[in-house]
């Protein structure tokens, strides 16, 4: 070969005095791509078409009778764990926000008359696993009292595993939360 930059004759790919020849150079082969790069992009946009999807089905959702804007991003942002999950690691699952259903089975009213916040025990089933769970609810003035019967929906943070003595002398101990918002259905 005859490099073009300074004359000289050489063979192979550079010239032997340094001369930067990338005409005469043989061109690098692509690497080729793997074929679980383009599935892991693919898996990717499909999460982050998911999460566009739901983020505009939330914010779209026509709220219930008196209820804000405010309340409803709250209850869509709380998880479902299933009950016996959230009885067995109570602790660590503390400042999480879920949403539990069940039926009221003991309804502890305030001691005092200005206080509101109603305490709970409540039988939370899910599918064939059933569990009681201790809440405590805020409940406006004028709001429909809690009865014993209720199926109540509660969105609230979860506290940990809460001990009391009750009526017998013996300790209960349940994983506890305290709602931020409810659902009553009669």
């Amino acid at each position: 070969m005859l490099c073009p930059t300074c004359g000289t004759e050489y063979e192979g790919g550079a010239c032997p005095r340094g001369c930067q020849n990338f005409l005469l150079q043989e061109p690098q082969k692509k690497k080729r791509r793997s074929a679980w790069l383009l599935w892991l992009c693919l898996v990717f946009a499909g999460f982050v078409l998911g999460f566009l999807v739901g983020a505009y089905n939330v914010d779209n959702r026509q709220p219930y009778e008196g209820e804000t804007s405010a309340e409803r991003t709250y209850k869509y942002s709380c998880q479902i764990l299933d009950i016996q999950t959230f009885t067995e690691k109570a602790d660590r699952h503390v400042g999480t926000s879920y949403v539990f259903s069940g039926e009221v089975i003991e309804v502890l009213e305030p001691r005092d008359g200005w206080n509101t916040t109603v305490a709970l025990r409540v039988q939370v089933t899910d599918g064939d696993k059933e569990g009681v769970l201790f809440a405590t609810v805020e409940c406006p003035t004028g709001a429909e009292p809690i009865v014993k019967g209720n199926t109540i929906h509660l969105y609230g943070t979860c506290k940990g595993t809460y001990e009391y003595q009750n009526d017998k002398g013996e300790t209960v101990k349940l994983p506890k939360i305290d709602a931020v918002y409810y659902d009553l259905k009669k």
